[in-house]
């Protein structure tokens, strides 16, 4: 099955540099404009609640035990924001292959970061890199294998899977979490020949919803590379999230061209038959910093 999704896209905000990172919590769609260098949170209307000044590239983000903010920015920092002050948690400059993309929380408060592994913004060749999982105590070190500019992650419903997009490799890839969140038996859960998936999200059925700017599509895609549902956007589309009422809301943050002077960056919405794997009213992703 191959099919187009028929409901509308409806614009929730526009006027971003680079919007990439969306989360839904607290009956908030909160995403990073890693140009910017802000935090937006925003209701599902796009009426701005809130907006942080990072002062730096922002891109994943996810949330303490103690519902602190914690951002990871391009260079390598992990930054906390208590409601009043940021500081540096971590420095993870040292650890990590060229710029960071995404951050992911599993439920006992581990935090899981991908890494593009090179320049790509030079002609070098790509290169294999690993994640990085920061620990309840701090402590970070490399987990994974052989990927290729590892991108946006998700935790399978069984919370023994952790699935990440491959940009540069054409594929999701998936690994099993270990007791200890390292990670081993790496394989390919979906290949996306033609494609470049970014940022993604998982529903209920355990499906993947996952950006394709190259094609200006979300893709909704089971195990095994079969496409179930497709929507076109009229930007290229970087990251999705599940949210709104019952997680039915299909959040895309999307940009037709990366620039600080011509702020094409929105922020689309599509309503959708299955909904979040979790529970997205309730649900508090803890980034295991205290």
């Amino acid at each position: 099955m191959d099919s187009k999704q028929t409901n509308p896209v409806r614009i929730v905000a526009e006027g971003f540099g680079f919007p990439q990172s969306p989360r839904w919590r607290d009956g908030r769609l909160w995403f990073s404009d890693l140009l910017a260098g802000h935090i937006h949170v925003m209701d599902d209307a796009g009426q701005n609640v809130a907006l942080i000044d990072i002062g730096d590239q922002a891109c994943g983000l996810g949330w303490s035990p103690h519902g602190h903010l914690i951002v990871a920015t391009t260079n390598g920092r992990l930054l906390r924001f208590n409601g009043r002050r940021l500081v540096e948690f971590a420095d993870l400059s040292g650890i990590t292959d060229h710029h960071l993309n995404d951050l992911l929380v599993d439920p006992t408060g581990r935090a899981y970061i991908s890494c593009s592994g090179f320049d790509d913004q030079q002609t070098t060749a790509p290169r294999p890199t690993r994640l990085i999982l920061v620990e309840k105590n701090g402590f970070a070190h490399a987990v994974g294998i052989d990927l290729f500019y590892a991108n946006g992650m998700a935790i399978a419903p069984d919370g023994q899977t952790l699935i990440v997009a491959e940009t540069f490799a054409e594929r999701i890839s998936a690994f099993n979490i270990a007791a200890d969140g390292t990670l081993n038996s790496h394989r390919v859960w979906a290949t996306l020949s033609g494609l470049m998936p970014n940022g993604l999200c998982i529903d209920r059925e355990g499906a993947v919803w996952v950006a394709s700017p190259m094609s200006g599509e979300v893709l909704r895609i089971r195990e095994g590379g079969e496409i179930l549902d497709r929507i076109s956007v009229a930007a290229n589309p970087t990251a999705c999230v599940l949210g709104g009422d019952g997680g039915q809301t299909l959040f895309v943050t999307a940009t037709k061209l990366i620039s600080t002077r011509r702020r094409s960056g929105r922020i689309d919405a599509i309503q959708v038959a299955i909904g979040a794997a979790e529970k997205t009213d309730t649900f508090r992703p803890a980034c295991g910093m205290q």
